[in-house]
């Protein structure tokens, strides 16, 4: 009963974010086209909603899984590089070859370098024969490392020759204003893989447990990684290409989850990150509207600044 009380906040709390910002709403004309509040509702403040609540859920529902698949607490969505692949290569398009960021040209330059990411762990993972999880687990770390040095000279030989560029938001995320047809297209995209996920939970269950329960069980843990690596790196490619590389959530909800709601199992796991991550980057997306309009801040310097003192709060009252 406490859980579905907490779950039923959320919602609420979520609904109501939609009426939060800088230009206040008249709530009787929502829904009467042509009206400015109208306009502000659906056009502006509704798509960014949708991204934020899906992008924040499902970070948070990957941070999860990963925790599982690589017996590691400390993983997150972003750990194998696929991230900074993505950055780098629209940071590229935008800085050296003046394609615009949000075209099909930086697209195309973001995938492309994020497909070599996602196919070298790939190929480390077959090598290893599948057990050598420590070693996706570095190799991701180095490629995180590498890309973020080549980010960093791009940006800094771009500016000292050229001129700033509008890099920044995508090395901290920002949940951008988008139409409402690309912000379902995200929807889209993202609702098959968050059921496919909840689905895959018993296969989670038993990854955490080690690979001699997952034979016991008739799970072979070597094609169930691959198969989930492959699927979340993609899943992870298309949310940085909207968002950019927003931080923290998929680290540190999943273990606020399991602190708060001691969930039993993996598909409960899931499901409640999935709700606290929506809630979390909404919240942050709407202070970062309204702390000093009509400036807006990178998004993932506020979900560390707002969820780094509640984790430890946590923490500290669970000891």
């Amino acid at each position: 009963m406490k859980r579905l009380g907490i779950i039923l906040v959320v919602l609420l709390a979520l609904v109501g974010s939609l009426f939060l910002g800088a230009e206040p709403l008249q709530i009787n004309e929502i829904f009467i086209p042509g009206t400015v509040s109208y306009r502000i509702f659906w056009e502006l403040r509704f798509p960014r909603f949708l991204v934020a609540l899906v992008t924040g859920g499902t970070l948070a529902l990957l941070g999860g899984s990963y925790q599982a698949v690589f017996l590691n607490p400390l993983v997150e969505p972003y750990i194998l590089g696929v991230s900074n692949a993505v950055v780098l290569g629209v940071a590229i398009g935008e800085l050296f070859f003046g394609v615009a960021m949000d075209s099909y040209g930086a697209s195309i330059t973001g995938f492309g370098l994020a497909a070599v990411v996602i196919l070298s762990i790939w190929f480390l993972y077959q090598r290893t024969g599948g057990y050598g999880l420590h070693r996706v687990v570095l190799f991701g770390m180095g490629f995180q490392f590498l890309l973020s040095s080549l980010l960093f000279f791009a940006i800094s030989y771009h500016s000292q020759v050229v001129g700033g560029g509008n890099t920044l938001r995508w090395l901290f995320g920002q949940i951008p204003w988008i139409s409402l047809d690309r912000a379902l297209l995200l929807v889209a995209i993202c609702l098959p893989f968050i059921a496919a996920a909840l689905w895959f939970a018993r296969s989670l269950d038993a990854l955490s447990l080690g690979d001699p329960v997952c034979f016991t069980m008739g799970i072979d843990p070597k094609k169930t990684r691959a198969l989930w690596l492959l699927l979340s790196s993609l899943l992870v490619a298309i949310i940085v290409r909207f968002t950019g590389a927003i931080g923290f959530v998929g680290l540190v909800v999943p273990h606020v989850t399991q602190i708060i709601f001691k969930p039993s199992n993996h598909r409960s796991l899931l499901a409640i990150s999935f709700l606290l991550g929506s809630l979390f980057i909404v919240f942050a997306d709407v202070v970062s509207r309204v702390l000093i309009p009509p400036y807006e801040f990178p998004i993932g310097i506020l979900t560390a600044l707002i969820g780094g003192p509640v984790f430890l709060l946590v923490l500290w009252r669970k000891q």
